[in-house]
C-alpha cells in the first residue's frame, strides 16, 4: 500500500469519529441570480477558495429541497442553504435568498454566528442554543441530515435566550445542519456532528 493511499484511509478513519482537521468557513462565497415571475429560474453558483477537494455538497431549501450538486440551477425563490464538508472533514454552511427580485436575492449574513453558541458539539441525546437573536421569538429550528433530510423540528415561541431540543438520541451518528429562523429572516445556519 502505498503513503497516499495510507493517508487516505488515516483520513477516512478520523472523519468517521467525528473529527474535523480542517475548516474554511469564510473561503466559500456564493453568487445568486433571482427567479422571473413565478417561473423556477433562480440560482446559486458557489465558489470555493479553501478547503481540500473533494467537496460533498448538502443543500436544503423551500418545500423540502434537497440536492447533493455544486452549483444548483430552476429553482424557486426561498433560502437555500448548503453545508460543504471537505476531503479532510472541513465544513461549513452558507445560505442564499433567491427573490423575485435583484434587491431581495443575495447572500444571508451568516458571520454573526458568533453570537450564537451550541452545544454540546459533538452531540449526543441534546443540543442547547444559546443566543439572544432567539429570545423573544416564534422559532424554527431545524435539523437536516448530510444528505438533507429533514429528521428534527421545533416550532415555538421563545422567551429566553437559551432553547434546548432534546429526545435527539435516535438520530444516527454523523454530520448534520442545523437551521433557526424566525418569521422575518434565518438566524443561523450551523454544522453539528451527533456521536
Amino acid at each position: 500500500m502505498n503513503s497516499n493511499n495510507s493517508i487516505n484511509i488515516l483520513i477516512i478513519f478520523i472523519c468517521s469519529l467525528g473529527i474535523q482537521l480542517n475548516a474554511f468557513a469564510d473561503d466559500v462565497t456564493a453568487t445568486t441570480t433571482a427567479t422571473i415571475g413565478t417561473s423556477s429560474s433562480g440560482s446559486v453558483t458557489l465558489t470555493i477558495t479553501g478547503g481540500t477537494a473533494p467537496y460533498t455538497y448538502s443543500w436544503t431549501g423551500p418545500g423540502g429541497y434537497t440536492n447533493n450538486i455544486k452549483d444548483i440551477a430552476g429553482v424557486d425563490s426561498g433560502e437555500y442553504c448548503v453545508t460543504i464538508i471537505d476531503a479532510y472533514c472541513g465544513t461549513t454552511t452558507i445560505c442564499a435568498r433567491v427573490g423575485y427580485s435583484a434587491q431581495n436575492t443575495g447572500i444571508i449574513n451568516t458571520s454573526d454566528n458568533q453570537a450564537i453558541v451550541l452545544f454540546p458539539n459533538p452531540f449526543t441525546n441534546e443540543i442547547v442554543i444559546q443566543s439572544d437573536l432567539i429570545k423573544n421569538k416564534d422559532l424554527e429550528v431545524q435539523l437536516f441530515t448530510i444528505k438533507g433530510q429533514l429528521v428534527y423540528t421545533f416550532k415555538g415561541h421563545t422567551t429566553e435566550s437559551k432553547l434546548k431540543l432534546s429526545g435527539l438520541q435516535q438520530l444516527t451518528k454523523g454530520t448534520y445542519t442545523i437551521i433557526a429562523k424566525n418569521k422575518e429572516q434565518l438566524l443561523f445556519a450551523r454544522p453539528l456532528i451527533k456521536e
